[in-house]
């Protein structure tokens, strides 16, 4: 069994008993190893199995509770021309990233809209992602923390009414390829 450990931020915990609550919710469905709930910073540490239960069962569990969960969506604009055929492979590419629940792609837009647990993706592990699926990132055009965060855009700033994306895409992507190029040494 191959178990995925992931920190999940539960906002609405109140007492000792809402903690139980959540332990209780969380560890019902089949695949679930270990439930460690802390309500004073708000969230539940989870060790479970992907192939028995998913992500968004888990989410829903604490939904169902009557809790929330903190959602972070990512909207990236690809730089490669999109056609409807290779959505499929795209999803799923993405959705085996750990801390995503969904992908959305709109084809016409050029845009992927990312949505996942909050402090489980930072948008360059998003941008990677992508380009190890053969997509190249134009911008990170869109970041927003659900429940209760304040959102962030994070677009570079414009210089003479133009947009400078693909200097700073190429920028960061360097910057990022030199970092994982030095923690894998």
């Amino acid at each position: 069994m191959t178990t995925h450990r992931l920190k999940l931020p539960i906002s609405g915990m109140t007492c000792a008993a809402c903690a139980f609550t959540i332990k209780r919710a969380l560890t019902a469905p089949q695949g679930v190893a270990e439930v460690y709930v802390n309500r004073v910073p708000g969230y539940a540490d989870i060790r479970y199995d992907p192939e028995q239960v998913s992500l968004a069962q888990l989410v829903q569990q604490v939904y169902g509770a009557g809790y929330s969960v903190g959602l972070t969506t990512i909207e990236l604009s690809l730089e490669t021309k999109m056609n409807k055929e290779w959505v499929p492979d795209l999803e799923s590419a993405l959705t085996q990233t750990p801390g995503i629940l969904s992908v959305k792609v709109d084809v016409e837009a050029q845009k992927v809209t990312i949505s996942c647990i909050s402090g489980t993706l930072q948008h360059l592990e998003a941008v990677k992602a992508l380009e190890d699926a053969g997509y190249n990132v134009l911008e990170p055009s869109k970041i927003e923390v659900m429940e209760g965060s304040q959102s962030t855009d994070s677009r570079p700033q414009q210089s003479n009414g133009v947009i400078e994306r693909t200097a700073f895409v190429r920028q960061i992507s360097t910057l990022w390829k030199n970092l994982v190029h030095k923690t894998s040494q």
